[in-house]
């Protein structure tokens, strides 16, 4: 068993339980054919626990019980075998109990609650942020460490070290900055994380906004250049995310290129940030970009935000889980015949505590 916690034990074999005790029924329904078996009765009972399956009762602090393991566990012991017999075979051991990873305390809560709310929901990929007084007490920590990513490192999640400030867009070169180096040293000494996901945004600071943006956008590439060279030493990828407007500002060094097209030539994957509350309007302000990535494909996300302070029209904030839902499917599927379809890895959401509330409207 992965975890020696009590609770991660009676998961584990509860649900062990469930699905023996459904075997040990079925093969005495094969010894006694002359039983009455109602068939419609057990097929509206299965449908049922599966609907169930999605609901769970929590068991202490570390294991989760699926309603479909009580429920079928109880019904193969009382009701016979017209009731728990296929049932209990068929979905006793894949839906009995689950455990979860043990969580750690303190601060690191955050941890548990990202990776299993993810691993149910379907996604693969996650792009932790973590505080500079964080990052360095675990730094100097490596036990608080262990503890914080524990429950990442067994969750089967790729996990993206996230880190950015706009005046790093000011590098002439020199030393990585400092919170970029926490992250590396993060990566080597308590998580290797699969990559290093930069959110720099030169856009930000008064230099571009006065139209100042010849030496943000070298001192961007140079960054990427030297922050990918660090990343490629420990394995890791370099990501960034990247404004689809970029594409509206040259290269000062190659006049045929963009600024995207710099960042792509420098970056293993890419974060779009097409923020729009709309598929259509979504794609539309991509449109540009996504064709940069179709000339130079490396993967990329196409981002889209659930936070409230953005402007109207950029965000899907109360606009409800349903409506959410449906446009993201919406977006996946003609994301695939987008120009740059085969290099889009998916669709990236910000940020995990807005996402968090908007599913529960």
């Amino acid at each position: 068993m992965p975890s020696r916690d009590l609770g991660q034990r009676v998961s584990y074999l509860y649900a062990l339980l469930t699905g023996i005790v459904g075997l040990l029924t079925l093969i005495w329904l094969f010894m006694h054919p002359a039983i009455s078996v109602d068939l419609a009765t057990l097929l509206a009972f299965t449908l049922f626990a599966i609907l169930l399956s999605y609901f769970r009762i929590p068991i202490g602090k570390t294991g989760e019980v699926g309603l479909t393991g009580a429920v079928l566990l109880g019904a193969a012991l009382v009701g016979g075998p017209a009731w728990g017999g296929w049932a209990g075979f068929i979905t006793g051991l894949v839906t009995g109990l689950i455990a979860l990873p043990t969580p750690p305390t303190g601060r690191e809560q955050w941890a548990p609650k990202a990776a299993t709310a993810l691993f149910y929901g379907g996604r693969n990929t996650l792009a932790v942020a973590i505080a500079p007084a964080e990052r360095r007490r675990l730094l100097d920590d490596p036990a608080a460490a262990e503890r914080a990513f524990a429950p990442l490192a067994g969750s089967g999640l790729a996990v993206r070290g996230m880190v950015g400030e706009g005046a790093w867009s000011r590098s002439r070169g020199g030393p990585l900055p400092a919170p970029i180096q926490e992250f590396l040293a993060l990566s080597e000494r308590a998580f290797r994380f699969d990559a290093l996901l930069l959110d720099v945004e030169p856009q930000v600071l008064p230099e571009w906004k006065r139209g100042e943006r010849a030496p943000l956008v070298r001192g961007t590439l140079r960054l990427f250049e030297a922050a990918r060279t660090e990343c490629a030493r420990r394995g890791m990828k370099l990501s960034a995310a990247l404004a689809p407007w970029y594409t509206n500002t040259p290269d000062p060094d190659r006049p045929d290129a963009t600024f995207l097209d710099g960042c792509l030539e420098r970056l293993d994957e890419a974060l779009i940030m097409a923020y729009r509350d709309e598929p259509g309007a979504t794609l539309e302000f991509a449109r540009a970009a996504l064709a940069a990535v179709a000339r130079r494909p490396v993967p990329c996300w196409v981002g889209l935000t659930t936070q409230a302070n953005n402007a109207p029209g950029s965000t899907y904030h109360g606009l409800g889980a349903a409506r959410f839902m449906t446009d993201v499917a919406e977006l996946h599927e003609r994301l695939k015949a987008a120009p740059a379809g085969t290099a889009v890895a998916g669709i990236a959401i910000h940020q995990y505590a807005t996402l968090r509330q908007l599913m529960e409207t």
